[in-house]
């Protein structure tokens, strides 16, 4: 996974989030000039406000947090898989080389024999 591409993303998210919560609060206090009574409208921001605070604050929150910080590692499970996966690649291609050694030494012994059986014809064809 590409760890800018992933920062982006997480500094858009952010931005997006805090950008529609100004937007709210804006649209409340404009909504709020028209309230005789503004039990609603602080009860929204009071709603809004404890929202973003769990938003912030849980596993989503956590997550932007762990995106943002460039000081983060990857995790463990998912680098001991990729460093799994990197031995297997690599025995593989040990194994392809040996591979194409074998495929080299069965066509010169193919060539070999084709040539004795060539010579055997020959032989045999000049004695008749």
């Amino acid at each position: 996974m590409n760890t800018n591409g992933s920062r982006f993303w997480g500094v858009v998210a952010t931005l997006g989030l805090a950008g529609m919560s100004l937007l709210f609060l804006a649209f409340v206090m404009d909504e709020s000039r028209s309230f005789q009574v503004p039990v609603l409208p602080i009860m929204a921001l009071v709603g809004g406000a404890v929202l973003m605070g769990m938003v912030v604050k849980g596993a989503i929150g956590q997550s932007i947090a762990r995106m943002l910080d460039s000081r983060s590692q990857p995790d463990e499970p998912v680098t001991g898989h990729f460093d799994r996966v990197e031995a297997h690649l690599a025995d593989l291609g040990v194994d392809q080389q040996r591979m194409a050694e074998l495929e080299d030494r069965l066509d010169f012994a193919e060539r070999l024999l084709a040539q004795r059986h060539d010579a055997a014809v020959l032989r045999g064809t000049e004695r008749s």
